[in-house]
């Protein structure tokens, strides 16, 4: 039975009431599945985001591929995922460096398209790179749920065609958690800005551990590599809504302020409007970056003995 998104909401705050950790955790991946299986929760999560994201995050995503809060408080954070391919709809690049996410806890469903694969590694709780070694690398697949435990390296990449998911985040520490809302695309941008201009840590990440494939080993990376700011965010984003068939183009039309786009912008939304495709356009955007988007095959020097056929 499908789950509308304000049910799910009220579900979950019941559930990390009661429960914490990888129990709670456990408790939520059904309510996970039951919100998957409604489109028109897709559809919620979009409209909100035009609503009241679309300015900030057209100024920090590179290629409109951002997450989506829903929800959030100090016990917990949903929010949906949205990850698109490479032009070529190549597979082998990595879609961002390989990395933990300190001491929070991550549960996440595909609800939409092929699905990334992952290729996860041991739980570590030092900055150390010799003692990692790969578990399982598998296909995030449709309404598969993936638990990633906390303190555990793992790498994500490019999928094949439009993939989103949701993602229910949780950790012990409420400094971690608030500092995880910090980063989302509805706050802090100028920070957000700052931080991809100049290379430097965001401070509410220190907890978070970044690493890369290099010379037939994993090195060590004090700062997460990000992606250049995307100069297409506007034909991405609506190549999006055409890939999900999304149907309210009259919020489009009301969310975007056509007088402060581009020509070349504008003509792009007539062409939606008129139900013309609107194709991916990366062209100015660094999507294979040196140690954040390493082709699988390195990750196959530093570990060949381990099984790379996808389970």
């Amino acid at each position: 039975m499908s789950m509308k998104i304000s049910q799910a909401v009220i579900e979950l705050r019941t559930v990390f009431k009661y429960l914490k950790g990888n129990q709670a955790h456990g408790r939520a991946h059904d309510i996970l599945r039951a919100l998957s299986l409604d489109v028109t929760n897709i559809y919620s999560a979009f409209g909100l985001f035009m609503t009241d994201y679309w300015q900030d995050a057209s100024k920090v995503s590179t290629t409109s591929d951002f997450s989506i809060p829903i929800f959030r408080d100090q016990h917990f954070h949903l929010e949906m995922g949205i990850f698109g391919p490479l032009v070529t709809r190549e597979e082998g690049y990595s879609y961002a460096m390989m990395h933990d996410h300190g001491d929070s806890i991550l549960s996440t469903i595909n609800a939409f398209g092929s699905g990334y694969t992952t290729l996860i590694f041991n739980q570590n709780r030092t900055n150390s790179n010799s003692n990692i070694y790969p578990l399982i690398y598998k296909r995030h697949e449709l309404g598969n749920i993936e638990f990633i435990n906390n303190y555990t390296p793992h790498v994500v990449f490019y999928p094949p065609d439009l993939t989103i998911t949701y993602a229910l985040w949780s950790s012990p520490s409420e400094r971690t958690m608030y500092g995880r809302l910090r980063n989302l695309i509805a706050s802090n941008v100028r920070e957000r800005e700052i931080e991809r201009k100049f290379g430097i840590a965001n401070p509410t990440y220190v907890l978070q551990k970044h690493f890369y494939p290099e010379n037939g080993r994993i090195q060590y990376q004090p700062y997460e590599i990000r992606g250049d700011i995307g100069v297409n965010f506007v034909q991405n984003f609506l190549y999006k809504l055409q890939q999900i068939s999304f149907p309210d183009k009259q919020l489009v039309i009301d969310s975007l302020d056509t007088k402060c786009l581009s020509t070349l912008e504008n003509e792009y939304i007539a062409k939606y409007l008129s139900d013309s495709q609107v194709s991916m356009n990366h062209d100015g955007d660094d999507m294979i970056k040196s140690r954040r988007n390493c082709h699988i095959s390195e990750y196959h020097k530093c570990f060949p003995n381990f099984d790379f056929t996808l389970e």
